[in-house]
């Protein structure tokens, strides 16, 4: 804009020396209200105001938001007094003011690579300073004004921390989070380990998770907002997973409330992609300790080399010093019918899924890749009432046998079950090593009362379960005496001689 009435000067303001012509051509002059406005609304923020965000014109004329101006200006004009219309504006516009500036502060403190500010005198302190002395100046106008101005300020921001819009604006809050994520992870890394501090961190072998609802639910029953979840999905076609597949699941999980990470890992075989997995899976302190697998059920009918596969897995977990957890369910884990995705050659189908009905129109996945029938929901979802979580003690393995319990006992839904403690003894001891075992629960804090002794471990199996034992484990024994020099485990390693299997009973 300029003040003389000299060369091409268009319009009114000319009579009165302002030239409005270089704004006029170079369009910067409808980048105001009505253009934010419009963004606003087709970003569809809040309700009811979409219909504002239609463009009219091959300029795409913000129409409807020029329309949605003039009702906000009428509405400050039906006042009908000036001087509150001025200290409302004045309020309102030292608001903006406030934020812009501190906005400013925050790109810069926040080290975003994407803020470049051109202006060569730009300081971030100024920027601060700035939004300090707006603020201010807010209550100083009028102190009613900056007061009503604030609680609006706040009621938007509220609606829209917990409506969360499916927009990515790339803000500065985006890139403080990662600062604050990043020195948290390298700060811990210079923490030692202590035994108070154990959290059992989980890489949860589930494949796709929307394949195996029940595994991700439980262990996210002890891990939310506790410890570390990784569901670790091991694809062994050779092929990774697109991209979409892999946003998908992401958002299943969020929309289900898991917080967890997804991992997919290209490996020949269930038991290179889990150590692969839990070698290089997590930051710094921030890795798994813990592998949770569902339970084979069907190794009976299943290829010798999976359960080849399938052992080894927990061998490795064992060796290398971690925890195992596997999960059993009555009717299996693997829901993967009523999904596209392929069957980890390491987790077969149970045979109670293969036999199960196929499901319905309702309850086919959406196309957001989440299932909305029956299929997705599972017993940890549920309020479970006054049940009973069985604990068996058998042995001193390190704890996690009770901790977990206690923390799924910590949740809402599991806090009114009765923890019960099974430990092994004599009849001759029972008493004492009931009292020895309630010690060990007071040290380790943990309030569980009811405990019992098994006194008949030493009893001899019933004829018909050792016979149903030997039938299944007949398939997978040598009965030849291995010859000298000879590795039985070089042809069939899954096999085992008579002189094991006898090892094995004692």
């Amino acid at each position: 804009m300029t003040a003389n009435m000299t060369g091409d000067c268009l319009g009114q303001g000319c009579q009165f020396g302002w030239n409005f012509t270089e704004c006029i051509v170079s369009q910067s002059c409808h980048d105001g209200l009505a253009n934010t406005q419009e963004c606003l609304c087709r970003d569809n923020i809040y309700p009811y105001i979409g219909v504002f965000g239609k463009g009219y014109g091959k300029n795409d004329e913000p129409l409807r938001a020029y329309l949605l101006s003039f009702i906000i200006a009428v509405a400050f004009t039906l006042i009908g007094d000036l001087n509150i219309i001025a200290m409302l504006n004045s309020s309102l516009f030292m608001a903006v003011y406030t934020i812009i500036n501190f906005s400013c502060f925050h790109a810069s403190f926040t080290n975003s690579p994407g803020w470049r500010p051109q202006f060569i005198y730009y300081d971030k302190w100024v920027s601060l300073f700035g939004a300090v002395v707006s603020f201010v100046l807010m209550f100083i106008f009028s102190w009613w004004a900056g007061l009503v101005t604030l609680i609006i300020f706040i009621l938007l921001w509220l609606y829209i921390y917990y409506k969360k819009p499916n927009l990515n604006w790339g803000t500065s809050i985006q890139a403080g989070s990662y600062n604050i994520a990043l020195s948290a992870s390298v700060a811990l890394a210079c923490v030692e380990d202590h035994v108070k501090n154990f959290r059992p961190q989980c890489l949860v072998l589930t494949g796709p998770p929307t394949q195996r609802p029940a595994l991700v639910d439980f262990v996210n029953s002890f891990t939310k907002h506790a410890s570390l979840m990784i569901c670790g999905d091991i694809i062994m076609d050779k092929k990774t997973r697109p991209q979409e597949a892999t946003d998908q699941l992401v958002k299943w999980m969020n929309k289900r409330k898991v917080h967890s990470f997804y991992s997919p890992f290209t490996a020949n075989s269930l038991r290179s992609g889990a150590q692969n997995l839990l070698q290089a899976s997590g930051l710094g302190k921030l890795k798994p300790n813990t592998l949770v697998l569902g339970f084979k059920s069907n190794w009976e009918e299943s290829a010798p080399e999976s359960i080849e596969d399938y052992v080894n897995t927990i061998n490795d977990t064992f060796d290398s010093n971690n925890c195992l957890c596997i999960l059993r369910m009555m009717d299996g884990l693997d829901v993967s019918d009523q999904f596209d995705f392929k069957v980890n050659q390491g987790f077969e189908p149970d045979e109670s899924v293969e036999k199960r009905d196929q499901p319905s129109s309702e309850g086919e996945p959406s196309d957001d890749g989440t299932d909305k029938g029956d299929g997705d929901e599972t017993v940890f979802q549920d309020d479970q009432g006054k049940k009973t979580i069985d604990i068996y003690w058998i042995a001193d393995d390190g704890g996690l046998t009770l901790l977990v319990p206690y923390l799924i006992s910590r949740r809402k839904r599991w806090s009114r079950c009765r923890v019960r403690v099974f430990i092994v003894g004599e009849q001759l001891n029972k008493e004492e090593s009931r009292k020895e075992m309630l010690a060990l629960l007071k040290r380790f804090r943990l309030d569980f009362k009811d405990v019992r002794v098994l006194t008949d471990c030493e009893r001899r199996p019933q004829a018909k379960n050792l016979e149903r034992f030997f039938d299944s484990v007949a398939p997978f024994r040598l009965y030849d005496e291995p010859q000298e020099g000879v590795s039985i485990s070089q042809n069939v390693p899954w096999k085992i001689s008579d002189r094991e299997f006898g090892g094995l009973q004692t």
